[in-house]
């Protein structure tokens, strides 16, 4: 199991303007598995600041996730759950979030890795303005992303998500 999250390492993701919870990733418990597995620790704190902490995986082919372990007091307990379908429409829409838009983003592959994966996390959650992504020419030569911003739309070519998003503000990206 990873270490305990540390509140200097966690990066804030938006899930739903529905909740008041707000939702954050451990960035030195996210790895990404030769095997496509995007493992990493979620901590979801209510309005009163209680948090609930679980290290989870995700298999982006499979479209589904599985909680390895619970940490209460500061210590890991282990599931035992197995893998379970993300849904778009249920009440834990976190996951769903995670998978759409950053840990699933190659046409439900995984991000190739850690990197690409904290870039999207970094560039989407700091990225108030970003209005929508289009995808275009999948599977040819011309394939890449249209990226419509405040700052009007931005062109991406042959390369991940998180790199055209960090292009079209000016960023470094990780492809």
């Amino acid at each position: 199991m990873p270490a305990y999250p540390r509140p200097e390492d966690l990066v804030e993701f938006e899930v739903s303007a529905a909740t008041d919870f707000r939702f954050f990733i451990d960035r030195p418990s996210l790895t990404v598995g030769k095997e496509g597995v995007v493992r990493y620790t979620l901590v979801a704190r209510s309005p009163s600041g209680h948090e609930n902490v679980s290290y989870e995986g995700m298999r982006c082919r499979a479209n589904a996730v599985r909680v390895y372990a619970y940490a209460h007091a500061g210590a890991w307990s282990r599931s035992g759950s197995d893998w379970k379908p993300i849904e778009a429409r249920t009440v834990q829409r976190w996951h769903n979030e995670l998978r759409r838009r950053y840990f699933c983003v190659h046409y439900g592959a995984a991000v190739l890795d850690t990197a690409e994966a904290l870039d999207a996390l970094r560039d989407i959650a700091a990225d108030e303005l970003l209005v929508s992504v289009e995808v275009f020419g999948h599977g040819t030569a011309s394939e890449g992303w249209i990226i419509y911003s405040s700052g009007g739309p931005k062109l991406g070519h042959g390369r991940s998500l998180a790199a055209a998003l960090a292009a079209s503000r000016g960023g470094k990206g990780a492809g």
